[in-house]
């Protein structure tokens, strides 16, 4: 059997959501593998996914920084970000040493990451191949808010990668040291029973025409005064009130 430990982004649930899909189609295609998924702001959510599914096992880790934002705002808190993605990498070799020893004790054969960047450090210094999966990388969304010093210490764990895969509307330089590959969209099966139950849930006798607003799961701001909200024979579904709808 073989194992791979699955780091995934802590920031929101957009990482977690398409990341499903992925751990999905492998579990299809390969009948001797396991994945642990390292991950822990939506790690109920993953779970939920993942019910009865014997090869998929669950380790609650933080896994980056991701965005710190203003208080009722969408603007990035630059001070903040920067002291936490500081303080992350202080304890970098910790983590290094705790991700080896994890590896050794479960018997892990590769890591895939989306797309924190220490995971990658910790896979190169054990001698097993990294896959990075993403649009984009922390070092790219971070270019021109933080300062160079921790651009740095993002770029030089990025190097680090075996194998990076960018999916649909990357703009990322090819960071695979062995091989680099591009995709396009992709999403979780659609499960037209769920489908049918939030319909049903948030349009009963589908007189309006329902339109998903996404702003994020982690953006603290207040959206209950605005005007599209009175947009006539319309119904809006947040992803807060999706989650708790229906859990795919």
């Amino acid at each position: 059997m073989k194992r791979v430990a699955y780091y995934i982004s802590d920031y929101g649930y957009g990482h977690a959501t398409r990341n499903v899909a992925i751990i999905r189609a492998l579990l299809r295609k390969r009948n001797d593998l396991e994945i642990v998924i390292c991950h822990s702001y939506a790690l109920e959510f993953l779970k939920q996914s993942f019910i009865g599914e014997s090869r998929v096992f669950f380790r609650n880790l933080r896994t980056d920084v991701g965005y710190i934002l203003k208080e009722r705002s969408i603007e990035p808190n630059v001070k903040r970000l920067e002291a936490a993605l500081s303080n992350h990498y202080k304890y970098k070799e910790p983590f290094i040493e705790r991700e080896k020893l994890f590896y050794q004790e479960k018997g892990i054969n590769a890591i895939i990451t989306d797309i924190s960047p220490l995971p990658i450090e910790a896979a190169f210094d054990a001698k097993i191949p990294s896959i990075g999966i993403s649009n984009f990388t922390w070092h790219t969304a971070y270019q021109g808010l933080i300062q160079q010093s921790l651009l740095q210490l993002l770029q030089a764990s990025y190097e680090k990668l075996s194998y990076f895969f960018a999916v649909a509307c990357s703009k990322e330089r090819h960071w695979g040291r062995v091989g680099n590959r591009n995709f396009g969209f992709y999403a979780r099966e659609i499960d037209l029973n769920k489908v049918k139950a939030i319909r049903e849930k948030v349009n009963p006798g589908h007189k309006k025409t329902l339109v998903f607003f996404g702003i994020g799961m982690k953006i603290d701001i207040s959206i209950n005064e605005l005007s599209l909200w009175n947009t006539p024979n319309c119904e809006f579904i947040d992803p807060q009130m999706l989650i708790l709808t229906c859990l795919m």
